[in-house]
């Protein structure tokens, strides 16, 4: 078994949430429903609900099942704002998550602070920099972790390293010097 076929399996055994802000990226977009489909995550798309709509229409998508957290239903961000005021290890002040909450990557970071979902999937449209500050401005870093950090892994069928047809490559946008 390959090493992305292992971690599917692994998802497909403790589904995760995970919100997807970047509903306006084809590519996101795509991945999404085939993550819903594949049921290796329950997909929370994040963003006007009329506007992902649109764009899986446009993209021939069937979002039958997935769930929509919509930053223009008050009521809804309202409960979500009440329950981050609420949580003793908040990061900023209610009133700074207000003023950003309009914007699908803040509520998804948002979403997953309350607990509502265990991650959030960003970083094609944002930057690294914009997607960090929204989760550490919301979630924050772990107890005993100094900076934040990022790994991509690649498999590719043609190398033949120490690990396998497997490496793993720092992001130096993150953290310049990993250890």
């Amino acid at each position: 078994m390959s090493f992305i076929d292992s971690i599917f399996e692994k998802a497909k055994a403790n589904l995760k949430t995970i919100a997807i802000p970047e509903y306006d990226n084809d590519y996101m977009m795509k991945a999404a429903v085939k993550a819903h489909q594949d049921k290796i995550a329950n997909i929370l798309l994040v963003g006007p609900t009329a506007e992902i709509q649109k764009r899986a229409e446009a993209l021939n998508l069937d979002i039958t099942g997935m769930n929509i957290a919509d930053p223009e239903d008050a009521d809804y961000t309202k409960a979500l704002l009440d329950r981050y005021a609420a949580l003793p290890e908040k990061v900023m002040p209610r009133s700074f998550i207000a003023k950003r909450i309009s914007s699908p990557l803040y509520l998804a970071v948002l979403i997953e602070a309350v607990g509502d979902a265990d991650g959030t999937l960003a970083g094609v449209n944002a930057t690294t920099y914009e997607f960090i500050m929204a989760a550490n401005s919301t979630i924050g870093l772990k107890p005993g972790v100094s900076t934040a950090s990022g790994v991509l892994i690649v498999e590719a069928e043609d190398f033949d390293g120490l690990q396998g047809t497997c490496f793993g490559m720092s992001d130096g946008a993150v953290c310049i010097s990993p250890t």
